[in-house]
């Protein structure tokens, strides 16, 4: 297919996906383009501002997926989706099938992203990731100081995590790597802790990574609440409502085959059924699928218990589609567009 060609497909994806979530469409004509899969839904970290850190869901049955129900799902999506984030609740670095399963995803077609905390990325990782044809890798480093990293993400070293990111920007920059296109992505401070120190620990982190040619891209992001799971407060009520638009475009496979519709249900809340005994595409506008864009649609938020409490619902809008899901559709462009 020529340029040409790809861009107007993608462009028509696009268009349609944005009519059919417009006009609040209930069983659109149309399969994902996107799916997220849980390769790991372990994790090595405590932090506080995840799940992972409240009490309250360490109890929870969680394991790595297995490369055949990895393979049984990417052997159905790659006939209809074009990227997968290969990741979910958990750490992938500690599914020791990871590259493997990447390699697998690659070999079907399929764009893959990956994010993971840093801590486990040691020279044997860094030089795995940049030889199994990843197309997008981002971090996770609130490093502003020592004090305030290790404070937020338990169990994690500050200069340990810092030496990881480094050696990997530094591998793929003189081996002449341009894959995987390379983010930090940091929180944003809480309100109350934006104080001059935070505020000059942001400025020291970004200097530390402007000379760092493999590092494509440093981003500072808004906390989220995880559908309510750490904070019952949902922010920026004033702001408008929308409808998530994760239900007109994408759906997620946890570690065990359960299909669900959002990429914070980790432990299966709202579960349109599993991979073992159903498709993908019957899950897309299945009953509960499409009950829940219509509850959405509706404004009954409150009536589903995954979504009462999430702030994604109250995100700033440009064209009557959520801020941050605009920035999803330009990388999403970029990658297809342009290749990263």
């Amino acid at each position: 297919m020529t340029k040409k060609r790809s861009l107007l497909r993608n462009l028509r994806k696009l268009s349609l996906i944005y009519y059919h979530y417009r006009v609040h469409t209930i069983s659109v004509p149309y399969l994902p383009i996107y799916v997220g899969i849980e390769t790991s839904g372990l994790c090595n970290l405590r932090c506080v501002m995840c799940p992972h850190g409240q009490e309250q869901y360490r109890s929870h049955r969680r394991g790595h997926m297995s490369f055949d129900l990895f393979r049984r799902v990417i052997d159905e999506a790659k006939i209809f989706v074009d990227d997968a984030d290969l990741f979910g609740g958990g750490e992938p670095l500690l599914n020791p099938q990871i590259f493997d399963m990447i390699a697998y995803a690659k070999g079907a077609g399929i764009r893959t992203r990956l994010h993971t905390n840093a801590t486990l990325l040691d020279l044997e990782h860094s030089q795995a990731l940049l030889k199994s044809g990843l197309d997008f890798l981002s971090f996770s480093f609130e490093g502003y100081s020592k004090e305030f990293y290790e404070r937020t993400r338990i169990h994690a070293v500050y200069e340990e995590t810092l030496e990881n990111i480094l050696r990997f920007l530094e591998l793929k920059s003189s081996q002449g790597y341009s894959k995987p296109y390379t983010v930090l992505q940091v929180l944003e401070p809480a309100s109350e802790e934006q104080t001059p120190e935070i505020r000059i620990g942001l400025d020291r982190l970004y200097d530390i990574f402007a000379s760092c040619t493999g590092l494509d891209e440093f981003r500072v992001i808004p906390f989220h609440n995880y559908g309510g799971k750490v904070s019952s407060i949902v922010q920026n009520r004033s702001v408008r409502y929308a409808p998530c638009t994760f239900l007109w475009y994408a759906l997620f496979v946890l570690w065990d085959g359960t299909i669900v519709p959002c990429c914070v249900d980790w432990w299966g809340d709202y579960a349109l059924g599993n991979i073992n005994d159903m498709t993908l595409k019957e899950a897309w506008n299945g009953t509960k699928l499409r009950h829940l864009r219509a509850s959405l649609v509706a404004g009954h938020y409150n009536q589903i218990h995954l979504c009462k409490n999430c702030d994604r619902l109250w995100r700033p809008q440009r064209f009557g589609v959520p801020f941050r899901s605009m920035r999803v559709v330009k990388q999403w462009i970029s990658q297809h567009l342009f290749g990263y």
